[in-house]
C-alpha cells in the first residue's frame, strides 16, 4: 500500500527525478574583494564558508561567507603575513571557525586560527616553529568535545610531520606522533578521519616503498599502525580519505593507466581494494578528495572534454561510475578545488579559476531527489524510529547514525515528494551516536511520504520515512 501511495503521487507529480544542473553563484572579484579559493566550503543552515588564497586588503587571502542562493557575499577577515596568509580549510564549531594556515603567522611557518561567524573575534590559537610542534599544517582540523586535531606536513622531532592536538582555546597544545619517514610514512596530508577514538589518515610519501601509506592512531598517541604501503608500480600519493561504515575510501596517483584511481579499505587493515581506475575513455584523470553521500563517492578530476576538470559520481561497491558535468573555464569556473559539501538537495562548490573574471567561482550542482532515494533503505542509511510515525502518539524521532560514536552537531533536513525542503533543525548526538529530533510542529509532519537527510562531517545520509 505505501508503494502504491508514492507511485500515485509520481503520478500525479510527475517523476521527480530530474537532470542534475550547475549553477554559478559568484564570481570572485579580485582586489579587495578576494580571489582565489582555497579549500572545500563549510555549509551551516542557509549560509556557506569558505577561505581565498588570494586578494582581500593584504593580498594574502581571506574568509568569506555567502548565502546558498549565492547573496550576500561578505568578507569576513582579511589575512596578512603575521596574521597567517593564505589559510586553508575549514570547520565549524557553534558560531566559530576554526581553520589553519600552512605558511607564515608569527614564524613564517603555519598557525591555526578563530573567528566567530559573524567576523568578530578572529585570534590565532597556535604559531607553528618547525624544531618545536612542527610546520605547514594542512587540511581541516577534528574537533571532538573541547580538543582539535590535525596534522602538520613537516616539521616536529624528526622533520617528517607530525599529529597535534590543542584544545579549542589555544592551550595545551601536544604533538601525539611524529612521523620518520621510511618505517612509518612522511608528509600526512590532512583532514584527519575521527572515528570513535581513533584517527585515520595518509601520508603522501615514506612508509615501506617510499611512495606513502594509510595509517590509524588513537587519540591519546598510541596504538600507531600502517594499514597499508603504497608503490609506485600501483598506486601512489593517496589523498586524505573518508569513511562510510568500516570501510575507508581514498583516491591516489597512478593505477593501471598511470592517471588515478580510487580505492577502498577496511578500518582494520584488511580488505584493500582499488575499485575504479581513471582512463581518456572516462574522460578525467588525477582525481581528488571524495564525499561520500548514501552509498555513492562524489570528487572532482581533471581533464574532461574541455580539459578544464569535471564532477563525477561512483557507488561504493566500485560500479556505475558516471561523469556528471565538464567545467568550462570561461563560463562555470575551472580548475575544482577541495571536496563538495553535500546538502540535503545536491553540493556546492569552488574552482580556483576561471568564470566571468577568471578568479573562481562557488557554484551549486543540484541532485534533486529521485524515486530510488525514497526507497533506499541501505545498510549505511540513516536510522529512524518509529517508522511509519503517528503524530498523535509520537512527539519525537530516535536517529542513529551509524558511523559516529562522539557528540556531534547534526543538520536535520526533512523534504516532502517534491523536493521541496520545508523543515531543517541541527540536533547533537549523545556518546553513542544516536539523536532525537522533537516533532515541534504537527503541521510538518502531515500524513505523506517525506525524506529525512542528516548532514554531518561532510558526508550525507538519509532514508525515506512515512507519516500516517
Amino acid at each position: 500500500m505505501k508503494n502504491y501511495y508514492l507511485l500515485l503521487l509520481l503520478v500525479l507529480f510527475g517523476n521527480i527525478k530530474t537532470k542534475a544542473q550547475y549553477s554559478k553563484l559568484y564570481d570572485f572579484l579580485g582586489g579587495t574583494n578576494l580571489k582565489n579559493p582555497s579549500s572545500s566550503l563549510v555549509l551551516n543552515g542557509n549560509v556557506l564558508y569558505g577561505t581565498t588564497d588570494q586578494g582581500g586588503t593584504y593580498g594574502y587571502g581571506g574568509i568569506f561567507k555567502i548565502n546558498t542562493d549565492g547573496t550576500g557575499f561578505t568578507s569576513l577577515h582579511d589575512l596578512n603575513l603575521s596574521l597567517g596568509a593564505y589559510p586553508r580549510g575549514l570547520m565549524l564549531s557553534g558560531n566559530v571557525l576554526y581553520g589553519t594556515s600552512p605558511n607564515d603567522g608569527d614564524n613564517s611557518q603555519g598557525c591555526i586560527f578563530k573567528i566567530n561567524t559573524d567576523g568578530t573575534g578572529f585570534g590565532k590559537l597556535v604559531d607553528f616553529d618547525i624544531d618545536v610542534n612542527g610546520a605547514t599544517p594542512y587540511g581541516n582540523l577534528i574537533l571532538s568535545g573541547s580538543v582539535l586535531y590535525g596534522a602538520t606536513s613537516y616539521g616536529a622531532s624528526s622533520s617528517f610531520g607530525s599529529i597535534f592536538k590543542v584544545n579549542t582555546d589555544g592551550t595545551g597544545f601536544t604533538t601525539i606522533y611524529d612521523f620518520t619517514n621510511s618505517s612509518n610514512g612522511s608528509r600526512p596530508m590532512g583532514p584527519l578521519i575521527l572515528s570513535g577514538s581513533v584517527l585515520y589518515g595518509a601520508t603522501l610519501e615514506g612508509g615501506t616503498n617510499g611512495y606513502g601509506c594509510l595509517f590509524k592512531i588513537n587519540v591519546d598517541g598510541t596504538g600507531y599502525s600502517k594499514l597499508h604501503d603504497f608503490n609506485i608500480t600501483t598506486e601512489s600519493s593517496p589523498s586524505p580519505l573518508v569513511l562510510s561504515g568500516t570501510e575507508l575510501f581514498g583516491s591516489a596517483a597512478g593505477g593501471s593507466l598511470g592517471v588515478g584511481c580510487i580505492f577502498k579499505i577496511n578500518t582494520s587493515g584488511a580488505g584493500y581494494s582499488k575499485l575504479f581506475d581513471f582512463s581518456t575513455i572516462t574522460g578525467a584523470d588525477g582525481p581528488g578528495y571524495l564525499t561520500v553521500a548514501n552509498n555513492y563517492l562524489y570528487g572532482f578530476a581533471n581533464g574532461g572534454v574541455n580539459n578544464n576538470g569535471v564532477i563525477f559520481k561512483i557507488k561504493t561497491d566500485g560500479t556505475g561510475y558516471s561523469k556528471l558535468f565538464d567545467f568550462k573555464c570561461s563560463t562555470s569556473g575551472c580548475d575544482p578545488i577541495g571536496s563538495l559539501t553535500p546538502s540535503s538537495n545536491g553540493f556546492y562548490g569552488l574552482t580556483i579559476n576561471g568564470g566571468a573574471n577568471d578568479l573562481g567561482v562557488i557554484f551549486k550542482y543540484a541532485a534533486p531527489l529521485s524515486i530510488e532515494d525514497f526507497e533506499r533503505n541501505e545498510p549505511m542509511a540513516l536510522r529512524v524510529y518509529p517508522n511509519p510515525i503517528i503524530t498523535t502518539i509520537e512527539n519525537s524521532l530516535s536517529l542513529k547514525f551509524p558511523d559516529l560514536q562522539k557528540e556531534t552537531p547534526v543538520l536535520i533536513e526533512l523534504r516532502n515528494i517534491l523536493g521541496e525542503k520545508y523543515y531543517s533543525k541541527t540536533i547533537m548526538t549523545d556518546t553513542q551516536g544516536s539523536g532525537t529530533l522533537p516533532i515541534e510542529d504537527s503541521q510538518c509532519f502531515a500524513k505523506g511520504i517525506y525524506m529525512i537527510s542528516a548532514l554531518y562531517n561532510n558526508k550525507l545520509l538519509s532514508n525515506k520515512i512515512v507519516v500516517e
